[in-house]
């Protein structure tokens, strides 16, 4: 420990602050001093919603069967007030197997009002599987722009 001097206090302040290298603390008997720091960061960030103009509500019915390892999913789709529209949906396929248990596959897919709406698709299933449910999540639906009917 160093005993300060008149001369030597500015000079050991100093190299602590600007921690030089061999520099020793200076204490000072009766007194404590502390550094406190602060870094404070502030981000402005603008998040833009999607224009949601062309946005419609579909109706899309299903209908499906199962032929041997093959499922044949047909969809029906119908916008009331927009003739021209499409959108994506996934599609789900749940089936049972011969030990009882469920299985489920997911595929995405897109749906549009071309010829009529109406969609005929197939998808593959393991062999000895039971086809037991078909259903969508997920379903989008846009109007072409400025196709929007009252």
């Amino acid at each position: 420990m160093i005993k300060p001097t008149k001369g030597t206090v500015l000079v050991l302040l100093m190299a602590g602050f600007c921690n030089l290298a061999g520099a020793q603390d200076l204490v000072i008997p009766g007194k404590t001093s502390e550094l406190k720091q602060t870094l404070e960061t502030k981000t402005e960030v603008t998040l833009r919603a999607p224009d949601q103009s062309n946005r419609c509500e579909v109706d899309l019915e299903l209908e499906y069967k199962q032929m041997d390892t093959e499922a044949e999913v047909t969809t029906y789709a119908s916008v009331p007030g927009c003739s021209h529209a499409s959108g994506p949906y996934r599609l789900h396929l749940t089936y049972i197997d011969n030990n009882d248990e469920s299985h489920s596959v997911e595929h995405d897919e897109e749906w549009s009002l071309l010829n009529n709406g109406v969609a005929t698709k197939q998808y593959s299933l393991a062999e000895d599987v039971y086809l037991t449910r078909v259903y969508v999540r997920r379903v989008r639906c846009e109007c072409a722009a400025g196709v929007v009917e009252p």
